[in-house]
């Protein structure tokens, strides 16, 4: 079940929402297209991070990650410890294995996020979400995948498919490190996906 109340996307919804109060009028809202922990924390719940991985896209400009307002906005998280979070300012999809459909799969979340209608929030579907942490694969993506197939987010089978798609596709990546570390995630999903019912 998605997450929506927690400190931390509350504390998103905050930022999206003083973002939207210094943004002069649009024509068209500003995309944005959450990724990285954030992600996963509305997918699964778990998963604290002190920044906001997003492509912004301003529609018909044709001018991706575009923001122009740098904030930090402070929560204090469940276990009462003050934590901070931004929009970090360096993230790119370019440089993650994503498949040439993620935005047609990203899941639009209308107002549950904020933004006030300046910005339309959309989240990476698990599978993409899943796909975008194996060019890297380091212990916390590895994290971040193991807990969104436990909660029942993947299916080895159709990600084994998506992911072999999007390492046709991949630019900058080394071809044989990244069918390595897609073989090993899809082990990893297999690994801790719940058991399908018998037939």
């Amino acid at each position: 079940m998605a997450t929506i109340y927690s400190p931390l996307i509350n504390a998103v919804r905050q930022l999206f929402d003083l973002q939207a109060d210094q943004l002069p009028e649009l024509k068209e809202p500003i995309k944005a297209f959450l990724a990285g922990g954030v992600a996963v924390h509305y997918w699964v719940g778990v998963r604290v991070t002190a920044d906001v991985d997003a492509e912004f896209s301003l529609e018909g400009t044709g001018y991706r990650h575009f923001l122009p307002i740098d904030d930090v906005m402070a929560y204090v998280d469940d276990e009462g410890r003050t934590r901070a979070i931004h929009i970090d300012r360096n993230y790119t999809p370019v440089f993650a294995l994503m498949h040439e459909d993620y935005v047609a799969r990203s899941i639009r979340l209308g107002d549950k996020l904020g933004g006030k209608g300046k910005l339309e929030v959309y989240v990476l579907a698990p599978e993409d979400l899943a796909i975008s942490k194996m060019a890297r694969w380091a212990p916390h993506d590895q994290e971040d995948v193991a807990a969104l197939a436990a909660d029942g987010h993947l299916d080895a089978d159709e990600l084994e498919r998506l992911a072999l798609e999007a390492a046709e596709t991949a630019v900058g990546h080394n071809p044989n490190l990244l069918r390595i570390n897609i073989r090993e995630a899809i082990n990893h999903v297999r690994a801790h996906q719940p058991p399908r019912p018998s037939v």
